[in-house]
């Protein structure tokens, strides 16, 4: 292709309208992809096992949003039986204090548990709940309501 004399920036992308400004013909958009929210940490209290979350990443999504929840700890001994809970932030500190131990109550100030449910609106328990698993999650933070949506408690983990 000879450059164009009339015109000192031939070498810059044109735009047009069949084409925006810097993107090529071959980028197509690859789909909506629902927002990853990581576990960070796990601790066992008398009634509950509580998964700490990253306060960032909960405030950045909507009030109602569906993501992908990775469950990166192991279920602490003797919470096998105990009802699951998410620690997530009101007053946006972290969820789970790192000076106290994984047996103790380390709840941070200014947080709220809220129970795990399974597609079946039944509570999860420790046995449901495996490592390195990533579970499609709907999260309603203004009526504190996190759903499981291809989960059933009691079935065999996938």
């Amino acid at each position: 292709m000879f450059p164009n004399a009339f015109n000192p920036y031939w070498w810059m992308p044109q735009m047009g309208f069949g084409q925006p400004f810097g993107f090529g013909g071959g980028q197509q958009r690859q789909g909506l992809v629902p927002p990853i929210l990581n576990t960070r940490g796990v601790q066992l209290t008398d009634a509950t096992v509580d998964f700490g979350i990253d306060p960032r990443q909960y405030w950045s999504l909507p009030c109602e949003s569906i993501v992908v929840l990775r469950i990166n700890s192991e279920i602490p001994e003797g919470g096998e039986d105990l009802p699951v809970t998410i620690v997530v932030p009101s007053a946006g500190r972290s969820t789970l204090d790192a000076s106290t131990s994984a047996t103790g109550a380390g709840t941070a100030s200014g947080t709220t548990k809220v129970p795990v449910l399974d597609s079946q609106n039944n509570q999860l328990v420790g046995d449901d709940i495996e490592v390195s698993t990533e579970r499609l999650a709907y999260i309603d933070k203004c009526r504190g309501i996190i759903r499981f949506l291809e989960f059933t408690s009691g079935t065999d983990a996938e």
